[in-house]
């Protein structure tokens, strides 16, 4: 069983937000240092803080998670992927609270690729939390959003929407676009393109260079949002080494080239296209790639089931949970899933140490609109139909557990002193 010391450390992690006009970013004449830790970058594209972008690991490894969880790839890769991250984040960056830091050396181990590979993936995470700090709820990866709306398109027999889309194939920028779309309860909607960097020591990094590359893939979105994408972000988060004692923090930069008033044209998409990603990317880690799928196409679920899923409680509201073990077994890390099916009654593996117990969960009003929209798909996920507001992202703490809430309603985290599940709440769902 789990020991009582959480698998990340404890403690709220910050990165300082540096906005960037988009006209200096792409002038090649502007300069953006030397930087003072008071006043911030203070050259001819000036910026100082606008504020700290506060989390703990749990909620970095969260929105990591989601993200992955949005890409169209084979279940088996997508598992693995998802396990070598948690396992990446545990080794690389510094116990340190504050600043988030990458561990001395952490990243050096790693040939050149795979290092540019890395940041990317944090800076993709960095940028999904940033987001969610400006009332973002919603989002989904845009290539796969383009793949869904294509098939979409050829079930509804709409040439608009297959004509829309075909950028997705053609663009001027082939493969160049950007990563994911964010909507808002209110439905405001905004594109992203994230890139990440680990800066060497004692050295200034390319935020510009970063942001340019950021603001030219903006220009190539494959697809035409309803409502339209009225703002649009490149963000570039930087991270440094515990050790690194420069004037210069790990931090986040972004520009957002606001004023163009959005894309005008229509699409015949579904409205609520991107709820139906966000939510459908998480059902797939929760294992119900049947139901993610058909919640993803805006189809019925062909043989909804009785499930009785273990529950806890955090903040009021009930989670909705499944649950995974990871075991170490001859240097592997072996993950398995308890599944949850009505009648079933498991005791918890003993035996095994050390062990370490996940759950990744769904609250569960949330949850009962998407058993509603699974059995007629009909129905749509927009905020005044069943979809509540209130929640904030968190990183919960109780006796037994320890994670991550993010303001859709989902949940990652760890049992650390696991009840036998005989025990725990429950909660019934057909879907």
């Amino acid at each position: 069983m789990t020991s009582g010391h959480p698998f990340f450390c404890r403690g709220i992690l910050e990165l300082p937000v540096y906005e960037f006009a988009k006209s200096d970013i792409r002038n090649r004449q502007t300069r953006l240092r030397p930087y003072d830790p008071t006043t911030g970058f203070t050259g001819s594209a000036a910026s100082q803080a606008l504020n700290q972008l506060r989390f703990s690991r749990w909620n970095l490894f969260h929105a990591a998670t989601k993200a992955e969880l949005m890409r169209d790839v084979p279940i088996t890769e997508l598992y693995v992927n998802v396990l070598c991250d948690l396992l990446r984040y545990r080794r690389l960056f510094s116990k340190q609270q504050g600043n988030l830091r990458l561990r001395d050396g952490g990243a050096d181990a790693y040939k050149d690729h795979v290092r540019s590979y890395l940041a990317g993936k944090f800076g993709e995470a960095a940028a999904h939390l940033f987001m969610q700090d400006r009332g973002y709820v919603f989002w989904d990866h845009i290539e796969s959003l383009a793949t869904r709306a294509l098939q979409y398109g050829k079930r509804a027999q709409s040439a608009s929407v297959r004509a829309k889309i075909s950028m997705h194939k053609t663009g001027r920028l082939k493969g160049q676009h950007p990563d994911f779309v964010f909507e808002k309860a209110n439905r405001a909607v905004a594109i992203t393109e994230s890139k990440g960097a680990f800066a060497e020591r004692g050295r200034g990094s390319r935020i510009k260079g970063l942001l340019q590359k950021g603001l030219a893939q903006l220009d190539n979105c494959p697809v035409v949002f309803t409502p339209p994408a009225a703002n649009s972000y490149a963000i570039a988060t930087v991270l440094r080494q515990e050790s690194d004692a420069g004037k210069e923090p790990s931090l986040v930069a972004f520009a957002d080239p606001v004023g163009d008033g959005g894309r005008q044209d229509k699409s015949e998409l579904p409205h609520d296209w991107i709820r139906r990603g966000n939510y459908a990317a998480w059902l797939k880690g929760m294992g119900f790639w049947q139901q993610a799928e058909a919640l993803a196409s805006k189809q019925q679920i062909a043989d909804p089931r009785e499930r009785l899923l273990h529950a806890l409680r955090l903040g009021g509201h009930t989670y909705a949970i499944v649950i995974y073990v990871i075991e170490p077994s001859s240097n592997y890390a072996l993950l398995s899933r308890i599944p949850s099916v009505p009648g079933e009654e498991l005791i918890w593996p003993h035996g095994v140490s050390p062990c370490r117990v996940f759950v990744l969960g769904i609250e569960e009003t949330v949850l009962r609109r998407i058993e509603q929209v699974l059995t007629a798909p009909d129905r749509t996920f927009l905020e005044d139909e069943g979809i509540p507001e209130h929640f904030e992202t968190s990183s919960p703490e109780s006796e037994i557990v320890i994670g991550s809430i993010l303001r859709d309603g989902t949940l990652l985290g760890e049992l650390l002193y696991p009840p036998r599940l005989s025990a725990m709440e429950k909660v019934r769902f057909r879907f």
